[in-house]
């Protein structure tokens, strides 16, 4: 059988052909009535599945003139629509000559359920195309008319409000974005003064704390090589205590200084041959560490796009982390590999060192945080917040696993 549905909805049209055609219809389409029309008076269709309210020339004058033309009165027509639902407009589709009226929505299952089930009947002659009852009487075209104009004034009414609640909706937008930059404006000035008061602290730590300090150091220095040989021991190892804790006291304050640049500092981007640079840093923590037997092993590294200062720092605290926490292996075994996975590059550097207890891990990319003592390992506890900061603002992650005597991976992600 071949049907034409009618209907102004593109989408409309095209989710009844695709389920009409999958039953094996042949389907025709067309926007309006008038283009109904003229494909029917082109190519006879068995079926007419219509909606109603459409432009042109609506639902009801298709039926109308369908049912009054000699050629075309046999053809089964079913009515399909979201607009003109209730019990009036469907006994005037029946006085019009409709034969079935159906109602948006509808489930698609249902909705072929329904013409399947139709055509069937139509085929074995049980179903007849409906004879119409709407005659010339001025009460039928008055009913016709009222209905219309009805639904075209409910029509522009929804417009009406729908520009109404866009022109809300448009007012409020600008209401919030005068707020909007107004707030962008008091950050801004904020913010500023929020560095401004950084950099005054920056220059502080830098300047006024490292003076005192300096001047501690220099005394304990003087004792020691003046006075030590008039200490006892215990006095000896007290006058130790306070230089190791000046030292590490600085170390403190230059790591605290370099995590505050991070986050202040102009990123340079290029394209960094990741290979070479972690070949380079190697031989400079290399040649820092002479007494040490270190194996290297560089695997494929994919080139990065980045600050080349910055990549470099991320490098050498994994690195020089991977051979500080091995030194009490015969040879430290350092690893830099890669892989690629959900679009971004995976980089990670492992070693085969003392490791640690993984429920500690989220611990050892804050700042200060150590899992092992200063008598143990060296350091200030700075360098692995550094490495998360650097690879925050270049949009990728850092994470790291663990086992405590076997060894660690730190692992950090760079967007391809």
């Amino acid at each position: 059988m071949r049907i034409l549905i009618v209907d102004d909805k593109k989408h409309n049209l095209s989710l009844m052909e695709s389920v009409l055609k999958k039953s094996k219809y042949e389907v025709v389409t067309a926007s309006n009535g008038v283009e109904a029309l003229k494909k029917l008076f082109s190519q006879y269709c068995e079926m007419v599945i219509s909606d109603i309210f459409m432009p042109v020339m609506d639902g009801f004058t298709l039926c109308r003139k369908i049912r009054n033309d000699k050629k075309l009165n046999n053809i089964y027509i079913v009515f399909y629509t979201a607009t003109y639902t209730d019990e009036k407009d469907e006994d005037f589709a029946s006085k019009l000559g409709a034969d079935l009226y159906l109602k948006k929505p509808m489930e698609p299952t249902e909705f072929l359920k329904i013409i399947n089930r139709t055509v069937e009947q139509i085929e074995k002659g049980i179903l007849k195309p409906k004879k119409p009852s709407f005659g010339d009487k001025a009460d039928d075209f008055q009913h016709y008319s009222d209905r219309l104009a009805e639904k075209l004034e409910k029509k522009v009414t929804d417009l009406e409000n729908e520009v109404a609640k866009r022109k809300r909706t448009e007012e409020e937008l600008q209401k919030l974005n005068v707020e909007l930059e107004q707030r962008v404006l008091e950050r801004g000035a904020v913010l500023e003064a929020l560095n401004e008061e950084l950099k005054a602290f920056s220059y502080s730590v830098s300047h006024d704390l490292r003076f005192p300090l300096r001047t501690i150091k220099g005394f304990v220095n003087m004792i020691i090589e003046e006075y030590s040989n008039q200490l006892k021991g215990e006095g000896q190892r007290q006058l130790k205590i306070i230089y190791d804790s000046v030292q590490m006291m600085e170390k403190m304050i230059n790591g605290l200084l370099s995590l505050s640049s991070m986050g202040r500092q102009k990123m340079e981007l290029f394209e960094i041959d990741m290979e070479r640079l972690a070949n380079d840093v190697f031989k400079e923590l290399r040649f820092i560490n002479p007494g040490r037997k270190l194996d290297f092993k560089v695997g494929k590294l994919p080139k990065a796009y980045g600050d080349p200062v910055m990549i470099r720092l991320v490098l050498m605290n994994l690195m020089s982390n991977a051979i500080k926490f091995t030194e009490h292996r015969d040879t430290a075994i350092i690893e830099a590999g890669s892989k690629v996975s959900n679009n971004e590059i995976i980089y990670y550097i492992k070693d085969n060192g003392i490791g640690f207890d993984n429920k500690y891990v989220d611990k050892l990319f804050g700042v200060f945080q150590r899992l092992h003592s200063h008598s143990e390992y060296d350091g200030a506890g700075v360098g692995l917040a550094i490495v998360k900061r650097i690879v925050n603002r270049h949009k990728g992650r850092v994470w790291a696993e663990g086992d405590a005597g076997k060894g660690s991976t730190f692992y950090f992600t760079w967007p391809q």
